[in-house]
């Protein structure tokens, strides 16, 4: 990074770095990086924690959300170019080509709104995909039923259930039944 106008202007030169253009991705939220490097750079909103946090970093932040976007959308573009390398500004003009085509503009922003968009409904796909067959309705199920929502211990979850009498199920002459009375003896004194 270079240091300019008294510390006003911070620029990101890509040219300097001692490798290969295609293989750089700079993300930033200053838009002098995209005026310097338009291949190879995505702008992102800032990330919403304070130093030291990480609240506002995660799943929910706009910025997370789109590099995984972002992430995703490179390794398919790697994978199905056939060579196994990695060109970032022709995976960018690419993608650019996709928001354009679904209505954003081809600029840094518009990028950023078009992954914000697709992560989005990824996030929604997978929401739906959780809440569907089997574990959808055990999740559900989990959520409506107040013994498992809260959490309860297993002592909690055993008073809820009514006492059942071994004697009653098993019958008098089971050896449960007789380890369960011999118990209740020195326990009750019954």
């Amino acid at each position: 990074m270079f240091i300019r106008d008294g510390g006003k202007r911070k620029e990101k030169r890509l040219e300097y770095f001692n490798r290969d253009r295609k293989s750089i991705l700079l993300i930033d939220h200053n838009t002098i990086s995209e005026e310097l490097n338009p291949g190879n750079t995505v702008l992102v909103l800032p990330f919403s924690a304070k130093p030291g946090t990480t609240a506002g970093v995660g799943a929910s932040d706009p910025t997370c959300a789109s590099i995984k976007a972002l992430v995703s959308f490179i390794r398919e573009d790697v994978s199905s170019s056939g060579t196994g390398q990695v060109n970032i500004p022709l995976t960018l003009s690419r993608l650019k080509e996709r928001a354009q085509e679904a209505g954003f503009s081809s600029d840094a922003s518009g990028l950023f709104g078009y992954l914000s968009k697709t992560a989005a409904e990824e996030e929604e796909l997978e929401r739906e995909k959780r809440n569907s067959g089997l574990g959808g309705l055990l999740r559900r199920s989990a959520v409506e039923s107040p013994l498992l929502r809260t959490k309860a211990t297993t002592y909690e979850a055993a008073g809820t259930r009514s006492y059942r009498d071994p004697g009653v199920e098993l019958g008098e002459d089971s050896l449960l039944t007789k380890k369960v009375r011999e118990a209740g003896k020195k326990l009750w004194g019954r």
